[in-house]
């Protein structure tokens, strides 16, 4: 996707999708923030005892997913860069995420004290790597995709 498509389309798309998950969440922290009551309970409240495993499913799959993302887009550059396989490199990743979420906010906390700076050395890094002229980029397609194929 990165490739494939203009500044302007990135932008456009980064723009609606914040656009659309503020709106979203922000109508539900408002619900949740007058009722006082969490997701679960208000599902269950608006749905029924049955009809709020739904929600509470496709929340569950999409944090699974996300967990899934995350911890991804860790493993393969590091092991791209390492040389080695990215199940073992996936396996530690998967290992520190867990840790901080069975820790809480406070490994959280600890964990963006290391994570960040390196954010930053290491996409300063790679973007230096990038910009080198003995680096070859992919070829560009002629014409970008339309932005509905980036949303996707």
């Amino acid at each position: 996707m990165g490739l494939n498509s203009d500044l302007l389309n990135f932008i456009y798309a980064l723009l609606l999708g914040g656009i659309f998950l503020s709106i979203y969440t922000g109508i539900l922290a408002y619900i949740g923030g007058r009722t006082g009551l969490s997701f679960d309970l208000l599902c269950r409240r608006a749905f029924g005892r049955f009809g709020s495993m739904l929600p509470s499913l496709l929340l569950t799959l999409t944090q699974i997913g996300w967990f899934g993302v995350c911890s991804a887009m860790l493993a393969i550059p590091v092991a791209e860069h390492l040389g080695c396989s990215v199940y073992p490199v996936l396996a530690v990743a998967c290992m520190f995420m867990i840790y901080t979420a069975y820790v809480g906010f406070k490994g959280l906390e600890i964990l963006s004290y290391i994570a960040v700076p390196m954010i930053l050395v290491l996409g300063g890094w790679s973007y230096g790597r990038r910009s080198a002229p003995e680096v070859r980029v992919l070829s560009r397609p002629s014409t970008p995709p339309p932005v509905r194929m980036i949303l996707t």
